[in-house]
């Protein structure tokens, strides 16, 4: 189940700037930063991707914050254009020197790694 992005009364402006974005580009990246005294690596995510152009949600984990939304976000405008991108293929040009590949993620961490996208 997902959100109906047209009703959002009553909403906290987190979550309605978090909607509207997803209303207006089909999508929205949430980037989670270490806290002070945390270990681990950061990581970013999409939501919407799937209720926008039924495609699997994307997560990066362990490059700079701002990289991983302009990856994510550029997988998006792919996608968007049309683009799928399949589980265990290998794809070029979406980091400038190496390839990469698309896995699952074990639904056991979802909750640990996909908060917003859960509630969403």
């Amino acid at each position: 189940m997902t959100r109906d992005l047209r009703h959002r009364d009553g909403l906290h402006p987190g979550d309605e700037k978090f909607l509207s974005q997803i209303a207006t580009y089909g999508w929205n990246v949430t980037k989670i930063f270490r806290r002070q005294g945390e270990t681990g690596p950061e990581w970013a995510f999409s939501t919407g991707l799937f209720q926008s152009y039924q495609h699997p949600e994307i997560v990066i984990l362990g490059l700079p914050l701002d990289t991983m939304e302009e990856i994510i976000n550029n997988i998006g405008l792919e996608v968007k254009k049309g683009a799928r991108f399949e589980l265990e293929e290998e794809y070029q040009g979406i980091f400038a020197r190496c390839g990469c590949r698309f896995r699952a993620v074990d639904q056991s961490q979802y909750k640990p790694y996909l908060g917003w996208a859960l509630w969403f």
